[in-house]
C-alpha cells in the first residue's frame, strides 16, 4: 500500500511542477471518498494550489540562485525536484523540457480498511482531475507500456466500457521479512555527496524493483485513478454516485463548521477507527497495556483529526489549522490538552522589540494532580512515590523536609511565559530573555525561596525581593528570580532593575503583532510567536560583537542568539553581506496558537509574507 501511494504521489508532484492555466473548480473532492476512510488528503484545485505556492517566500527562496549557491540544503531540495522530474519524464517517455502538467481541479487521496479486514489489508486510491485529455492519454499510454515491461503480470479489466490496467508484481524474497519496512534505506550511504544520495533514494523508491504487489490504473475522460487493487479502482470509478461519502460525515462537516476560510488543501484522520484497528491487532497478552494507554490518552473522547492549509494569500505565506475533535467527558491527556483559554494578546509588559514570545496557560497544581491520577491508574506505587517526593523531600539544609506541594506548587498559576527581546543598538543590557510564571501569594513564595540555602542570594530591588542564582553554571550564573506581585520572573540579574520598574514597550500594539493576531483565535492557552527578521538580524549583530559574545555566559538571551547564529551558519557553504541581506529579505513573523474549543482542541499556525 505504501508503495502504491508513493508511486502515484511522485508521479503527480513531478508533473504538477509545470503549472497550467486551466479554469479553477470549487468541487469538494471529499465527495469522491468513502465515508469509512481511515485517512484522507484532498486538494480542491491543483492549479490554484500550485499558483498559490509560487507566491510564497519559500518558493522564491528555493529558486533564488544566490541563496541556492550559499545554502547546499536549499540547493538539495531544488536538485531533488529536478531529478524526480527527470525520472518521471523518462517513465513517460518524454523529454524533460516537454513535461507538462495535464491536471487541474480537484484531487483526492485516501486510505481505508474494508469492514472486517485487518490493517495489513488496507486499500488506497488517488483520484485526480484531468485538464488536458490528449496530453494525459499520451502520458498514460507511455506509462502503461513501461509498467508492462517492469511488472510480472498485466491484466486489462473492463468496467462499463472503461479499462482498468492492473499490474501485479511478486514480492522479492527479502520483503517477506516482517521487519523489511524498517530497513528499506539500509543500503543507502548518507555520507555521500547530496546528489548521489538523491540518486540512490530515487533508485530505491522509483525503480522497477520497488513496484507494489498490486497497482491499478484507470483513465477516463476527465479523471486519472490510481489504486492498489482493481476493486478499489472500480469503486473509485463510481465515486460520483456515492451515497455515503466522507463529505457527508459529521466529522468532515465539523472541519467546515469550526474552521473558517478553508484552504485548498484539506485532511482527515479517523482516530476512533485507528484505535479499533490497534485493538484488533493487539495480542491478548498486550491487551491490558493497550487498554491502560488508551485510558491515559482519554481515547473515549477522541474523534477524528481534521485540518486544512492555505498558501500564498495576499498577506501571509501559509496558514495551517488542525482540529482535534472531541466529544463527551474529556479525561487523561485529552483533558490535560483542554486547558483554559486566556487572551492570545501578550500582556503590556512584553517589550515591542521581542523577537520570540511563548505563553502556556499551565495550572501547576491541576497538572500535578492529573499526572498523578494518570500514573495511579497504571502503577499506584509510582504515584505514591511521586506524592512522597512532592510532600516530604529533604531540605537543602539537611534538616527536616520540605513540602513542595504546599509551599510552592499550590501557590503557582498560569501562564508560563518566555520572551526574548533585542533592542538595537544591541548591548548586553538590551538583549534580555525572561521566563515568567504566575502566582497567587508573593509572601509565601519569598519564604520558600529563602529556605533554598546555597541556591540563591537574596537582595532587594525597589522593594521587590530578588533571588540571584548562586550556582556557577553556564547560562544560569548571572541570573536571578524576581518575585513580583503577580508573577515570578527569571532573567539576567543585571536586567532586574528594568524588569521590576519597567512597563514594557508594548508588543501587543506593534504593527508586527497586529499583522499576525488577525489570523489566530482571540483566546488560546498556548502561543508561540516569532519575529524571524528581528531574531536573524540580532543573531548577526551578536556574531560581530566581541562585547556581546563575552556576555553570553551570564545572559541567556545572548547565548540563545549566539547558538541561533551558529546553527544558521551550519546551512551555509559560504556567506557574505549579500547573502545575509538576501536571507533577511525572506524572514517574516510567524505565530502558532492552541485553543480549547467546544469541538475539541484547535491548533493554528500562520507564516506571514515578508514586508
Amino acid at each position: 500500500m505504501k508503495r502504491s501511494i508513493a508511486y502515484s504521489a511522485a508521479l503527480l508532484i513531478a508533473i504538477c511542477l509545470t503549472p497550467t492555466a486551466w479554469a479553477q473548480s470549487s468541487a469538494d473532492p471529499a465527495e469522491w471518498v468513502p465515508a469509512d476512510a481511515l485517512a484522507y488528503v484532498g486538494v480542491t484545485d491543483i492549479t490554484a494550489t500550485w499558483e498559490d505556492f509560487q507566491q510564497t517566500s519559500g518558493y522564491r527562496m528555493m529558486n533564488d540562485e544566490i541563496v541556492k549557491e550559499a545554502m547546499p540544503s536549499m540547493s538539495m531540495v531544488a536538485t531533488a525536484l529536478e531529478k524526480i522530474q527527470a525520472r518521471v519524464a523518462e517513465a513517460l517517455d518524454v523529454p524533460v523540457k516537454d513535461l507538462k502538467n495535464p491536471f487541474t481541479g480537484p484531487l483526492a487521496a485516501y486510505v481505508r480498511v474494508p469492514r472486517g479486514a485487518a490493517a495489513e489489508d488496507a486499500v488506497a486510491a488517488l483520484i485526480a482531475t484531468i485538464g488536458d485529455q490528449t496530453l494525459m492519454r499520451r502520458y498514460y499510454d507511455n506509462a502503461v507500456a513501461k509498467l508492462k515491461e517492469s511488472a510480472d503480470d498485466h491484466d486489462a479489466v473492463s468496467v462499463d466500457g472503461t479499462t482498468i490496467d492492473v499490474f501485479t508484481t511478486e514480492p522479492k524474497e527479502e520483503e517477506e521479512d516482517e521487519f523489511a519496512d524498517f530497513d528499506d534505506d539500509s543500503d543507502i550511504d548518507f555520507n555521500q555527496p547530496p546528489d548521489q544520495i538523491i540518486e540512490d533514494v530515487l533508485d530505491k523508491s522509483l525503480s522497477a524493483e520497488s513496484l507494489p504487489p498490486s497497482l491499478a490504473l484507470c483513465l477516463t475522460d476527465d479523471r486519472l485513478i490510481v489504486a492498489n487493487s482493481a476493486d478499489e479502482a472500480r469503486a473509485a470509478l463510481r465515486a460520483d454516485s456515492r451515497s455515503d461519502s466522507l463529505a457527508e460525515t459529521a466529522d468532515y462537516k465539523a472541519l467546515k463548521g469550526n474552521l473558517k476560510r478553508i484552504g485548498t488543501v484539506r485532511m482527515l484522520f479517523n482516530l476512533p477507527q485507528i484505535i479499533e484497528l490497534a485493538k484488533a491487532e493487539t495480542d491478548s497478552s498486550d491487551a491490558d497495556d493497550l487498554r491502560e494507554m488508551l485510558q491515559l490518552v482519554g481515547a473515549e473522547s477522541l474523534r477524528s483529526v481534521v485540518g486544512h492549509m492555505r498558501m500564498g494569500a495576499s498577506s501571509y505565506d501559509s496558514k495551517f489549522e488542525i482540529l482535534f475533535l472531541m466529544s463527551g467527558q474529556r479525561s487523561g491527556l485529552a483533558k490535560m490538552l483542554s486547558m483554559d483559554n486566556r487572551p492570545t494578546t501578550p500582556p503590556a509588559h512584553v517589550n515591542a522589540d521581542t523577537g520570540f514570545y511563548a505563553s502556556i496557560n499551565l495550572n501547576p497544581p491541576q497538572i500535578v494532580n492529573e499526572v498523578e491520577k494518570m500514573i495511579r491508574q497504571s502503577n499506584p506505587d509510582w504515584a505514591d512515590q511521586m506524592r512522597a517526593m512532592l510532600t516530604s523531600a529533604p531540605s537543602p539544609t539537611g534538616e527536616g523536609t520540605l513540602n513542595y506541594q504546599q509551599e510552592l506548587i499550590d501557590h503557582l498559576q498560569g501562564p508560563l511565559a518566555m520572551g526574548l527581546s533585542a533592542s538595537r543598538p544591541l548591548t548586553p543590557e538590551s538583549v534580555r530573555m525572561a521566563i515568567e510564571l504566575g502566582h497567587r501569594d508573593q509572601a509565601a513564595l519569598g519564604r520558600f525561596l529563602s529556605k533554598m540555602v546555597g541556591f540563591f542570594t537574596e537582595r532587594d530591588v525597589r522593594g521587590t525581593p530578588v533571588y540571584d542564582i548562586a550556582l556557577p553554571l553556564p547560562g544560569v550564573m548571572g541570573n536571578g528570580i524576581a518575585v513580583l506581585t503577580d508573577r515570578l520572573v527569571i532573567s539576567a540579574s543585571a536586567a532586574m532593575d528594568s524588569i521590576v520598574g519597567g512597563s514594557g514597550g508594548g508588543l501587543a500594539q506593534s504593527n508586527t503583532w497586529q499583522r499576525v493576531a488577525r489570523y489566530v483565535p482571540e483566546e488560546s492557552w498556548c502561543v508561540f510567536y516569532t519575529d524571524n527578521r528581528l531574531l536573524t538580524q540580532a543573531a548577526m549583530d551578536v556574531a560581530q560583537s566581541p562585547e556581546l559574545q563575552a556576555a553570553a555566559m551570564s545572559n541567556m538571551g545572548v547565548m540563545m542568539l549566539q547558538q541561533m547564529f551558529a546553527e544558521m551558519m551550519d546551512h551555509f557553504a559560504e556567506a557574505d553581506e549579500t547573502v545575509a541581506e538576501r536571507i533577511l529579505g525572506y524572514a517574516a513573523p510567524s505565530i502558532l496558537t492552541i485553543a480549547t474549543t467546544p469541538a475539541g482542541v484547535q491548533l493554528t499556525s500562520v507564516n506571514l509574507r515578508p514586508e
